[in-house]
């Protein structure tokens, strides 16, 4: 009975930890979905904004440093 019971409780635990990492694999895509269009969005802004003031020359090297900053974080 005792190893019965055992079974019954690894199973409970199990089916847990499954939901809470279910829970947090949810969180985690829907957070990295979030950082990705934000992400989008400021370097939209950010190649936007500054061409008015600036010449379009520096654009090409900063945009791809800002990419790889963003894909790295």
């Amino acid at each position: 009975m005792g190893c019965y019971s055992s079974q019954i409780l690894f199973y409970v635990i199990y089916r847990l930890v499954g939901e809470i990492l279910s829970d947090i694999s949810s969180i985690m895509a829907f957070s990295i979905i979030l950082f990705s269009i934000s992400c989008s969005i400021s370097i939209i802004v950010s190649g936007n904004l500054p061409s008015k003031r600036l010449p379009p020359s520096p654009f090409p090297k900063k945009r791809k440093k800002f990419l790889g900053l963003c894909f790295l974080e």
